[in-house]
């Protein structure tokens, strides 16, 4: 009898916040702003409801050529070594000089997320710079790509001539300036995330449309749409769009329409779910990001009528636990921190416009026509925020305007779990679980991974880095186990990004039976029948034999042994053996055909006796 043995595995995506690579360690923004992070600084910030503080580890300014209202993205290799940044419009190359096709690029410097920067698939020298143009002119609406290949340009990278400027078609609504990148719960492909307004400076529906890019290139013609449950107006919905770590959630705020959108991110079809919105009323919404460990959404709002600027945090998981539709504003748990508006030294009011997180963790924010930056230095701690005031000049003079960077998500991310055997696996056999690391980009406060395997065993791996984890386990028998593996980032377990896996291990062992004996007898004969056992599963507990002839059934033991019976009457018999697992279900069953005889001797007619 052949068992069906099988391990049941519930294979997720796992996207963990880390850092082991820094394609994000330069930033450039604003009016020739720059910030790297390859050289760090200590300063005494000005605490905002908050003491004093020396805060060590923060970025060195650097001077840029780049000159933009708002959008703009960069791309560095994974020592942190800068490779180019863009406005939307141009690229510069490491060296701060234009790449020599690298401009007239369909992006825009007023456009919210001008362009973005993310890799080739399957290649480690090209990489697409995808753009979006200004949204509220009556010019055309374009959402393009072009291939930067970094061979070119003597090792400093140029725009490929018949890869510039690929627009994307097949979008609901005239394309808003927002735009993010995901990768696929394939680990491999991307999504292109962009929503489309109704146009001009109406009012209606606004749809987001998703593009695919796998290997093979863009998939340009033929988005997953989806339309967001409110009408929104065009001009007013000019906002940042921010995927979670783990790329399930996303964050899109609409500026002066003043509604913040939250959703999941259906990462296998490009849809999107379980829809919340929450409308500011009378507020402008402009940047959105997300904490290191995924668990908090930071927001900057304004307050239009009394230029009150905020800094308003909310907890993911309750964004993701409130019922779909319009979340009243402050009816869920959320901290607001408040900024004055008129910043003493400073020639006109400050607004507080972009929000991104930074290599080293903490969460920062732009501070428009000032020249230095607001920071909470611990995003994690949401009962004890801390937000600080970097000193006047920690920038290029009058360099901020409303922007930062815009990075794709999964500069910090892993993949899926894998085995290094086909299925099935037994009990009391060595399992290695295998994740594929990409732990580059935000953060350097990955602490360790713990491996939780469910059954009593934890291990953990500190310190993690890029590349493969791997871990080898043995369940000592049989049973359904939930491995939990779980990022810790500064010592606090992340919550949104803990995954499990379940597993559950049966005997991979047999049981083979033969029943061997007399099938030819006579009445009142004695035979004898062995039944011969090989149970390599521990299951089997007990058998019954069962003659054919109306006898009482007879219990036999689990290993091979041997039962004689008697027939008492002629004719054809079936001796079945049955097996019985300890909760006394069937397992299996052996038979044998026996025919019984009279024992007589044939009459011959033909026989004489002498003398007669």
């Amino acid at each position: 009898m052949k068992r069906i043995i099988y391990i049941a595995c519930l294979l997720s995506t796992i996207a963990f916040s880390g850092q082991a690579q820094k394609e994000t360690s330069n930033w450039f923004f604003g009016k020739y702003a720059g910030l790297t992070w390859n050289t760090t600084q200590s300063e005494t910030a000005t605490g905002i409801n908050t003491a004093d503080k020396q805060l060590d580890g923060l970025p060195t300014s650097v001077t840029g050529k780049l000159f933009t209202e708002e959008g703009c993205s960069s791309i560095s290799d994974d020592a942190g070594n800068l490779l180019f940044y863009s406005d939307g419009r141009t690229i510069w190359d490491k060296n701060h000089n234009q790449m020599p096709n690298g401009n007239s690029l369909d992006g825009n410097s007023s456009s919210v997320q001008s362009c973005i920067v993310v890799p080739v698939i399957g290649s480690l020298t090209q990489y697409y710079i995808i753009t979006i143009s200004v949204s509220i002119t009556s010019s055309p609406y374009y959402l393009s790509y072009s291939v930067v290949d970094m061979t070119l340009n003597n090792g400093l990278g140029d725009v490929v001539t018949e890869m510039k400027n690929i627009r994307f078609t097949g979008e609901t609504g005239k394309l808003c300036e927002s735009v993010a990148v995901v990768k696929h719960a394939n680990g491999k492909d991307m999504w292109v995330l962009a929503p489309g307004g109704p146009g001009s400076n109406s009012t209606g529906a606004v749809t987001l449309n998703a593009w695919l890019i796998t290997e093979s290139g863009v998939t340009v013609d033929n988005p997953v749409k989806t339309l967001l449950p409110i009408d929104i107006q065009q001009k007013g919905a000019l906002g940042y769009l921010t995927f979670s770590p783990s790329g399930r959630y996303f964050a899109w705020a609409t500026s002066s329409a003043g509604v913040l959108f939250f959703a999941k991110f259906d990462t296998s079809t490009g849809e999107v779910q379980n829809i919340k919105y929450i409308n500011f009323a009378g507020n402008s919404v402009y940047g959105t990001a997300f904490s290191l460990s995924g668990d908090y959404l930071y927001i900057t709002r304004r307050m239009r009528s009394e230029s009150i600027n905020n800094i308003t945090v909310y907890k993911v998981e309750d964004l993701i636990a409130a019922p779909n539709g319009s979340i009243a504003p402050f009816s869920l748990p959320y901290k607001d921190m408040n900024i004055p508006s008129d910043t003493p030294g400073q020639l006109y009011y400050m607004d507080v416009q972009a929000a991104q997180l930074g290599l080293d963790g903490r969460m920062y924010f732009v501070a428009e026509r000032t020249d230095f930056l607001y920071v909470i230095d611990n995003p994690e701690e949401f009962e004890n925020l801390r937000l600080y005031r970097l000193p006047n000049g920690f920038l290029v003079p009058n360099s901020c305007q409303l922007g930062l960077p815009s990075f794709a998500n999964f500069w910090w991310y892993m993949d899926r779990i894998t085995t290094d055997k086909e299925l099935p696996v037994c009990y009391g056999e060595a399992i290695r679980f295998i994740i594929n690391v990409s732990i580059s980009g935000l953060g350097n406060d990955l602490t360790k991974i713990e491996w939780n395997f469910g059954d009593g065993t934890i291990i953990n791996d500190t310190n993690p880095t890029h590349g493969v984890l791997t871990k080898t386990h043995t369940y000592a028998s049989p049973g359904t186990y939930t491995l939990t593996v779980t990022p810790y980032v500064s010592g606090v377990a992340s919550t949104e990004n803990r995954k499990t896996l379940e597993v559950t291990v049966v005997n991979c062992g047999s049981l083979t039976t033969s029943l061997t004996g007399d099938e030819n007898l006579i009445i009142n004969e004695e035979g004898s029948y062995t039944i011969t056992i090989n149970d390599t599963t521990g299951e089997l507990a007990s058998c019954t034999w069962d003659f054919g002839d109306g006898s009482a059934l007879v219990t036999g033991g689990s290993t091979t042994h041997s039962k004689p019976h008697t027939y008492k009457k002629r004719g054809y018999y079936t001796v079945t053996v049955s097996f019985y697992d300890a909760d006394s279900d069937k397992i299996g069953e052996e038979s044998l055909r026996v025919k019984v005889g009279s024992g007589m001797l044939p009459v011959n007619h033909n026989i004489s006796v002498m003398g007669y």
